[in-house]
């Protein structure tokens, strides 16, 4: 299918015109709160369409499966057979667990494709493959980190949310080895403390309204989010200009 047939392409023109990336090597720069949050929102309209579609697929997915899921548990336990269920379901939990992942990832390339004022295309979205394996390392020793920050106490979980955070943005962008992602993440996120508390109370902020709208409004709530997290990604990164702008 080309893009102009394709109801989910990104447009090939529009008011938006991003500056160029930076293409060298990742510096740590501290980014105040709003000019992340205005590119993000103009990315966002520009490209509202494709990022709705992929929210769609997305979530259609992950919750087709958790029902999926709850009907097979309960069935089986109907049938008085638990166990059957109980096994049923964890697979199908792993299942969900995988295509999360794997969705997530092309989710994330869209986004920074856009953000940087490249062509994306629906079908990127089932583009993740080659990076599934380095995310899910990294996404596991994350979540196992953070894990047993919340067990120790509820600040130190919150504490390495907020210092290492970009981990996941760079494995997915190829910048980092998935070990090298947290040093990395912690140099990026440890000079803009303040703007991603500002950013994440902003993004729960965005959810919150989306949710109330009949979670209908969740469809476009999530890709801004992650606009808002992509944009955060890269400015602080030095890998695209604060001062780039609407024109």
């Amino acid at each position: 299918m080309s893009d102009d047939s394709n109801p989910y392409a990104a447009p090939k023109s529009s008011h938006f015109s991003p500056s160029p990336p930076h293409t060298g090597n990742i510096v740590p720069t501290a980014v105040d709160a709003g000019s992340i949050i205005s590119f993000a929102m103009e990315v966002w309209k520009a490209n509202l369409k494709l990022l709705v579609g992929i929210t769609v697929v997305f979530l259609g997915a992950t919750w087709g499966l958790a029902i999926a899921q709850y009907l097979v548990t309960l069935i089986f336990e109907q049938l008085g057979q638990e166990w059957v269920g109980l096994i049923l379901g964890m697979g199908i939990n792993l299942v969900s667990a995988a295509v999360s992942i794997f969705l997530g990832i092309g989710q994330v390339q869209i986004t920074l494709k856009l953000l940087r004022g490249q062509p994306a295309q629906f079908g990127d979205l089932f583009a993740g493959g080659p990076r599934f394996l380095p995310v899910l390392g990294a996404s596991l020793l994350g979540g196992f980190a953070v894990w047993l920050g919340f067990i120790a106490c509820i600040v130190p979980g919150l504490l390495l949310i907020l210092f290492f955070w970009p981990f996941y943005w760079l494995v997915v962008d190829e910048r980092t080895g998935v070990i090298e992602s947290f040093g990395v993440a912690y140099s990026i996120a440890k000079v803009n403390v303040g703007t991603s508390v500002i950013i994440w109370l902003v993004s729960m902020g965005v959810v919150i309204l989306g949710a109330i709208a009949l979670l209908v409004g969740l469809l476009f709530a999530l890709p801004l989010v992650s606009l808002i997290s992509g944009t955060a990604y890269l400015m602080m990164a030095g890998l695209l200009s604060p001062q780039s702008r609407a024109v």
